[in-house]
């Protein structure tokens, strides 16, 4: 007999409580028979029976009230209280082989008795229904329930959610730019959940933008995969620690360093690892490629391996295979990049982490590019028009020669898909010393405007 174990149902039941889409799935599926604990019989008998009755979600109070005289039943409800949160995707994808494991073990037994029968004809209708059942089965399919705005409970439920994410979590779910103007238009920047996508010509700083951000979210606490999908790992790191040092490449790649600033990094690190922020690269081999089913391994790896991850960071989208068993011939690169760029929206809501890649313009006309009053838009981007709509965010990097000799830079966002967009922003850089946003040139270019 297959049965469900007691950690993996005290979980479904924490759902239960929580989510009204887990508690319609249960009442169609879970029966008492698949229970093998008396308490758990209860649990779900009072559960079910009052949802099912006033079409409310009990509070674990209330059923604690109901069971009061079952000691085990009431022990087990403590048990549910203090379970935090659970991925209700993983969840319901145990749910589903659960009953697929019962459906087969059914089918096997019928099917061994049509055999003995000898009863052939019977034997191949029941493998045929069995392996359209099996294919077909989704403990999500065929679910009656609709989110209500106007439910007041929903919205308490909402509300309350959204609290806990924001003031008791400090603004974890948001992901900053660190880059005042952006991160004020942003609200506290991306969400978890979201991706973004920046466009570059060459040497406008591609690579830097993607470090400056990865240090930063370092320096607050997050956890950060950055993916280098081009140059060496060597290379990534020198950038890296040029990046969070505030030294020149130069100096960083010959350790010219002296013993008082060595100190003082050093201070820095540990404050760094005390906030628990980590930057951890993978760079892939030379001529090796890197796919998002790869990319979504090694996050997974870095999750079982250190509990949890905030951001992917990918440098950059060309270098990037889909992973999805496709071979992609010539003339079908925008399908490639539509692909892509889905997997990266479901990888980051799959993990909840926020997104980030950065690609290059080819197709502009240098005379376009030398007007100060040009920017790229999403029209000046070849084969990327479909793949841009899993993105949340979509801006440009506009910089003519001279803006580049007196380190100026044009960000333009073209697509914002909460908040407004078509907005242009203008910062001050000092690339002397790696920094891809120099805040206080930044800010006197504000009191001369």
């Amino acid at each position: 007999m297959v049965e469900i174990n007691d950690n993996f149902l005290l979980e479904l039941f924490s759902l239960c409580f929580k989510r009204r889409n887990v508690l319609d799935i249960c009442c169609k599926h879970l029966d008492y028979h698949h229970l093998q604990k008396e308490s758990h019989k209860f649990i779900w008998k009072v559960l079910k029976t009052h949802y099912q009755t006033t079409f409310k979600i009990p509070s674990i109070g209330y059923v604690s009230q109901q069971l009061s005289s079952k000691i085990e039943a009431l022990e087990e409800l403590n048990k549910i209280k203090e379970i935090g949160d659970v991925e209700e995707e993983e969840i319901l994808k145990q749910l589903d082989s659960f009953f697929k494991d019962i459906y087969f073990i059914e089918v096997y037994d019928q099917l061994y008795k049509f055999y003995i029968d000898g009863d052939k004809e019977k034997v191949h209708n029941l493998v045929q229904e069995a392996g359209n059942y099996l294919n077909n089965f989704s403990v999500k399919k065929d679910s009656l329930y609709f989110e209500k705005v106007f439910d007041v409970e929903n919205y308490e439920q909402r509300e309350k959610e959204r609290y806990e994410n924001s003031q008791i979590n400090n603004y974890q779910h948001k992901q900053p730019f660190f880059i005042d103007e952006i991160d004020e238009m942003l609200f506290g920047g991306v969400d978890k959940g979201d991706t973004w996508l920046g466009l570059s010509q060459s040497g406008v700083g591609k690579s830097k933008f993607l470090k400056f951000v990865g240090v930063n979210l370092a320096r607050i606490g997050r956890k950060v995969l950055h993916i280098q999908a081009e140059g060496s790992k060597k290379e990534c790191m020198d950038l890296y620690d040029a990046t969070w040092s505030g030294q020149t490449i130069h100096e960083i790649e010959g350790g010219i360093l002296d013993e008082n600033l060595k100190l003082k990094l050093k201070k820095v690190i540990k404050n760094i690892n005390a906030n628990k922020g980590e930057i951890y690269v993978y760079a892939a081999e030379k001529f090796d490629s890197i796919s998002m089913r790869d990319i979504r391994n090694l996050a997974l790896e870095i999750i079982k391996m250190y509990g949890s991850l905030d951001n992917i960071l990918i440098d950059y989208f060309e270098e990037i295979e889909p992973g999805d068993g496709k071979t992609y011939r010539v003339g079908e690169e925008r399908q490639r990049r539509d692909a892509i760029s889905k997997s990266m929206k479901n990888l980051a809501v799959e993990i909840n982490v926020a997104l980030g890649s950065m690609t290059q313009a080819s197709t502009v006309e240098p005379e376009k590019l030398e007007d100060p009053n040009f920017v790229m838009t999403r029209y000046d981007i070849s084969e990327f028009k479909g793949a841009l709509k899993p993105f949340s965010l979509f801006f440009t990097f506009n910089q003519t020669s001279d803006e580049y000799e007196a380190q100026i830079l044009r960000i333009y966002f073209d697509k914002i898909r909460k908040y407004k967009g078509k907005k242009l922003i203008t910062i001050a850089q000092a690339y002397k010393y790696e920094r891809f946003y120099d805040r206080k040139r930044t800010l006197d270019l504000f009191k001369k405007q």
